[in-house]
């Protein structure tokens, strides 16, 4: 038989259950049956005779536990009912919630502890308190919005359409069609001269979803994957009309960007010439004071 020395002496190494709140119930009162139950088994190693020892200090401490549940329950209770119904509350009961608020958030990220093997491994804490952690995710919402990147406004894209009709009409070419694309593939402004025939202002649209799809321009595009890899060009552009985005890698599409680097949107010009139409392209963007890829026309 084990004497009372050594029975205290077991007490003293068991863990011991620490001060209970609604949100920790399972948790503590499980971790504190397990420490008696751990209690239990060493008694039972060095005895066979004392199952009804371990017995006394299990049920009076699960009693006691839900005692002091049900009054700390009834009071948040009462505070919540407080607090909802807009009753003023008194400086003490302000304290204490705040409290008990500060003591739930600090409980629910604190490290994991170490325990007996006999109380439930040295992951207990971890996988006991899993559901108070989840409580506390569930009740910080996520962030509605998040800070995106400059857009092109449609003043700026309708400036930039009128800037490379402009300049065509001044360089004497061809009539031309304008697409000016955001940065999401959207046509924000589209314009086409009179005398341009039914096909060019598609393929203003292919040259600026060229230059948005793969964030380059439709000259770049041209020069990497003509003549070696033709057939990876032409997949490319059959992907890009079954995902409704025109796609012409033939110089005319300009990428758009702002000071800081960042996709605005792109420019496609059709109807003259390949070089006059990037030529009009990169002349209506800068116009507003935007950088492009190529940043040079190709014409002196």
């Amino acid at each position: 038989r084990l004497s009372a020395q050594a029975i205290l002496a077991i007490l003293a190494r068991a863990p011991v259950a620490e001060s209970l709140t609604p949100f920790h119930f399972p948790s503590k009162v499980i971790q504190n049956c397990m420490a008696q139950a751990w209690l239990h088994k060493k008694i039972r190693s060095n005895s066979s005779s004392l199952p009804l020892c371990a017995f006394v200090f299990v049920l009076p401490t699960l009693f006691c536990q839900l005692v002091r549940l049900s009054l700390v329950g009834l009071k948040n209770c009462h505070l919540r009912v407080q607090l909802s119904t807009g009753h003023a509350l008194s400086r003490q009961q302000q304290q204490r919630h705040q409290q008990q608020s500060l003591w739930f958030e600090r409980e629910s990220r604190s490290e994991t502890k170490s325990y007996p093997r006999g109380a439930g491994g040295r992951n207990s804490r971890s996988l006991l308190s899993c559901c108070s952690a989840s409580d506390v995710e569930m009740e910080q919402s996520p962030p509605l919005v998040s800070a995106g990147k400059p857009l092109l406004t449609l003043e700026a894209a309708d400036a930039m359409a009128s800037a490379a009709i402009a300049e065509a009409k001044s360089k004497k070419f061809k009539d031309i069609s304008v697409f000016v694309l955001d940065a999401s593939t959207r046509v924000l402004v589209s314009k086409t001269m009179l005398n341009c025939p039914p096909l060019i202002p598609e393929l203003a649209h292919g040259k600026a979803g060229a230059a948005i799809g793969t964030h380059s321009s439709s000259r770049a595009l041209k020069d990497k994957y003509v003549p070696d890899r033709t057939p990876q060009l032409l997949a490319m552009t059959t992907i890009g009309g079954n995902s409704n985005l025109p796609f012409c890698a033939v110089p005319g599409g300009v990428l758009i960007r702002d000071t800081s680097s960042n996709v605005l949107g792109a420019i496609g010009v059709s109807g003259a010439s390949a070089d006059e139409d990037e030529h009009c392209a990169i002349v209506g963007a800068q116009s507003v004071g935007c950088v492009t890829e190529p940043a040079k026309s190709a014409l002196p």
